[in-house]
C-alpha cells in the first residue's frame, strides 16, 4: 500500500526546502515572524522545522520532517561520509554502529563530523522533548549510532519489526542517502506499523528514508517499526534520548 508513502513524498516535494507547515511554537530564540531561529553553531540541519512539524497519531505519535538536512549540506556530508561505514568490517556484523567505533577509525571528518557534533546539541534535544510534550529527565543522555550499508548483510524482513527498548525515551532517525533507496518498492524505507505481526499492514506508514529526511517518535510498547528486506546503501544517523531507568514514566499526552 503505497498511498501513505506518496503523501509523505508529496509533502517533502511541496514544502522543500524551507519549512513544513503547521502552527509555530517557541522552543529557542524567536524571530519577528514567530519562527524559531537557528541556534548559533548548528549547521547540519534546520532546527526550526521541528517546531513547525505536525505530530501524526497514526499508527503512533511521530513527526516526519522532509529535508531536515538541506540538500547543499547533505551533499557535503555525502562527500565526507566515512568509508568504514560502507565496509564489510562493520556492515557484515551489525546494523547500527556505535559512534565511538567509527570515530576510532580516524575516518570521521568535515561535514560528517559536524553532523555528529550537531546531533548532540542540547537545542535539538530540547526541541524534540518540547514537541512531544515531555520533560527532559535529569539523568537522560544522548546516544548516537551510525548506519552505512545493507550490502553485506540484508536489512529488514518480518523479523525486523520491533519497538525500542524501555530505556529509550525518544528515537530519531535522519536519513543520508541522496537518492531513493528503491524507486520501485518500499524496500529500505522505514515502516511504522500497528502490530509486530503485520509488516504488510495496508495502513502502515512508509517513511521515505533518504534526502535528509527526519522521523522521530516517542517510545511506547506499541511503537512498532521495521522494514522490508533490503540490500544496498542505507545511510543514516540515529539519535536516542535514553535514561538509566528502564521504566521511565514519560508518557506522551
Amino acid at each position: 500500500m503505497q498511498w501513505l508513502a506518496l503523501i509523505y513524498t508529496c509533502f517533502a516535494i511541496i514544502h522543500m526546502p524551507d519549512r513544513s507547515c503547521t502552527s509555530a511554537e517557541t522552543i529557542h530564540k524567536t524571530g519577528f515572524d514567530g519562527l524559531v531561529q537557528q541556534p548559533d553553531g548548528i549547521t547540519a540541519f534546520k532546527l526550526d522545522k521541528i517546531a513547525l512539524a505536525n505530530i501524526s497519531k497514526t499508527p503512533f505519535r511521530h513527526i516526519f520532517i522532509p529535508q531536515f538536512i538541506p540538500p547543499e549540506e547533505l551533499a557535503k556530508i555525502t562527500a565526507d561520509f566515512p568509508k568504514s561505514l560502507d565496509s564489510e568490517a562493520f556492515a557484515a556484523s551489525k546494523k547500527n554502529v556505535e559512534e565511538r567505533e567509527v570515530l576510532a577509525t580516524g575516518d570521521v571528518k568535515g561535514a560528517y563530523a559536524k553532523l555528529i557534533t550537531d546531533a548532540h546539541a542540547p537545542a535539538l534535544k530540547a526541541a524534540l522533548f518540547k514537541k512531544f510534550g515531555a520533560k527532559i529527565p535529569k539523568k537522560s543522555y544522548s546516544r548516537v549510532t551510525l548506519r552505512g550499508t545493507c550490502i553485506f548483510r540484508p536489512c529488514g524482513g518480518p523479523g525486523s519489526v520491533h519497538h525500542d527498548s524501555k530505556n529509550k525515551i525518544i528515537s530519531v532517525l535522519i536519513y543520508l542517502n541522496q537518492e531513493p533507496l528503491d524507486a520501485n518498492s518500499a524496500a529500505g524505507n522505514l515502516l511504522l506499523l500497528r502490530s509486530k505481526n503485520k509488516l504488510n499492514d495496508k495502513k502502515r506508514i512508509e517513511v521515505p528514508s533518504w534526502n535528509g529526511n527526519l522521523v522521530a517518535f516517542f517510545n511506547t510498547p506499541t511503537a512498532w517499526h521495521g522494514l522490508e528486506t533490503y540490500s544496498g546503501s542505507r545511510r543514516a544517523i540515529q539519535i536516542n534520548y535514553e535514561t538509566p531507568d528502564p521504566l521511565h514514566p514519560y508518557i506522551p499526552p
